[in-house]
């Protein structure tokens, strides 16, 4: 997905990016759940509206929470 289509889409979603990279919502940065890391916009997944980094152990942590 071409960036301006990924910013356009975190942007409806509620969310903006910082002058460091960073995804934020009303001025602070998003930390992924798994790592408690902020996360940057060129490492973010987006699964279901929420927002986490794009690290494999971040995204396997989301989607075992997931109710099946």
């Amino acid at each position: 997905m071409p960036d301006i289509a990924k910013l356009n889409l975190i942007r409806k979603l509620g969310y903006n990016i910082d002058n460091a990279g960073f995804i934020t919502r009303d001025g602070r940065r998003i930390t992924d759940r798994c790592t408690g890391k902020p996360v940057q916009f060129s490492r973010m997944a987006i699964i279901a509206g929420t927002i986490i980094d794009d690290n494999p152990i971040s995204i396997a942590s989301y989607l075992e929470d997931m109710p099946a």
